[in-house]
Parts: C-alpha cells; sequence; structure tokens
C-alpha cells in the first residue's frame, strides 16, 4: 500500500523497510529482516547518497541481523562502513557512533556472553 501512495524511491518507504527489517530481525526471521534492510539501504543510498547518516543507520541494523547470526565477519563490516560515516558526520563520542562502537566491541566477546546487537 505504502509502494502505492509514495513509490519506491521515498524516504518513508526506506523507513519502513527498516522497520519490517527490525520487526522480522525480533521474530528470529533473519532472511527476510535482511531482505529488508537491504533494500533501505539501497533506497538509502539512491536517494541520499553513501556517506549520510541514514545509509549508516541501515549499515549499523544490517550488522547487528549479522551479528546475531554469529556471522561476525560480515557485522563488522557493516558496523565498520557505519562507523566511518558516522564519526565523518558526527564525531568520535557522539551517542549514534557510540552505538557502533559498542556493536564493533561486542563481537569480540565470547558469542556466549555476548549482550544482543543493538539496532539504530
Amino acid at each position: 500500500m505504502l509502494l502505492d501512495a509514495v513509490g519506491r524511491m521515498n524516504r518513508d518507504t526506506s523507513s519502513a523497510y527498516g522497520y519490517l527489517g527490525i520487526a522480522y530481525a525480533d521474530l528470529q526471521q533473519h532472511h527476510e529482516a535482511l531482505q529488508n534492510l537491504q533494500e533501505g539501504l539501497d533506497i538509502n543510498m539512491e536517494l541520499l547518497g553513501p556517506q549520510h547518516p541514514y545509509v549508516a543507520y541501515s549499515y549499523t541494523d544490517i550488522g547487528a541481523v549479522y551479528s546475531r547470526l554469529g556471522r561476525d565477519a560480515e557485522a563488522r563490516e557493516r558496523y565498520l562502513l557505519a562507523q566511518k560515516i558516522l564519526v565523518m558526520q558526527y564525531g568520535p563520542i557522539d551517542p549514534r557512533t557510540v552505538r557502533v562502537h559498542e556493536n564493533l566491541a561486542a563481537l569480540d566477546i565470547d558469542p556466549a556472553c555476548r549482550p544482543p546487537a543493538m539496532f539504530q
């Protein structure tokens, strides 16, 4: 319905994909989560460009799903992409950047003791 109303290339649409992705992740439906989060990322990249904070938030959310799946290398890759953008946009101690630092640091903790990755 949203696609019919506003079209694919719209921030509301990319946000809807992001929210759906997080909801699917919370339901342990990780394949669907990654599909929706990737769709939101693709829209954000095209609409806003690769250095926009919303792109970084998409990378963070995708990284969180990979972390929850135990796919640490893929999580780390997404977190590093997000970190680069957020440090450039907000600096290293902004709370939005710190969340990514925390997610990265958690990857170095034994998975059995690791807190769940945080979504942006």
